[in-house]
């Protein structure tokens, strides 16, 4: 039963449209070249849905057509409803295949200056119907419940995480020191030396 009615209210769309056309035309043979469709099925749509409403919608003769009272009523009625259906299945498929939306992203102050920001500058005019918000801490973000759609980090992997890790960039490393403080502490010779000393990071 649920599949018969689901086929049924396409089946009266259908009618509806075409019945909207052929007014709109004033011909069947019109419609049916509008509407990609032949004259037969121009002629089934609008026959179901008279037999469907109980009343006449369109006269036809030989060499002309026109509405019955109840066909010009019946328009009338029907056109904001078809007009507001286009107006939604325009706006969905005017965003079919681009991105639209807002989009938060989480990411460390330095890299959100520095990579982050520029990144964002030059993507806003190749996607006018995004909107960005951008969030800089340094703090470990709950990316699930802060809504976050991306999460910038410096890290090698995810600890304990459902989520799904992309590498995007490197970052070069760098340690710097005071010469005062080398002649003091001397220079450290390897990366693990450097537990040896003090440190601001």
């Amino acid at each position: 039963m649920v599949v018969n009615l689901r086929h049924h209210r396409m089946d009266k769309l259908t009618a509806l449209r075409v019945f909207r056309r052929v007014a709109d035309s004033g011909s069947f043979i019109a419609a049916a070249n509008e509407l990609s469709l032949s004259a037969a099925a121009i002629s089934k749509n609008i026959r179901e849905l008279e037999a469907e409403l109980g009343i006449r919608l369109i006269n036809r003769t030989t060499r002309r057509m026109y509405l019955t009272d109840a066909g010009s009523n019946y328009l009338a009625s029907i056109r904001t409803v078809l007009e507001l259906l286009d107006t939604a299945d325009d706006a969905v498929t005017a965003g079919r295949g681009e991105p639209i939306g807002q989009l938060r992203i989480a990411a460390p102050m330095s890299i959100g200056i520095a990579r982050i920001a520029p990144a964002i500058a030059a993507f806003l005019p190749l996607y006018p119907r995004v909107r960005v918000d951008l969030q800089l801490d340094d703090r470990q973000v709950d990316v699930i419940g802060g809504g976050f759609d991306v999460a910038i980090r410096g890290a090698s992997s995810l600890r304990d995480s459902s989520l799904v890790a992309r590498k995007i960039s490197g970052m070069r490393r760098v340690i710097c020191a005071a010469p005062s403080y080398l002649e003091r502490r001397g220079i450290p010779n390897s990366p693990t030396a450097l537990a040896e000393h003090a440190c601001l990071a």
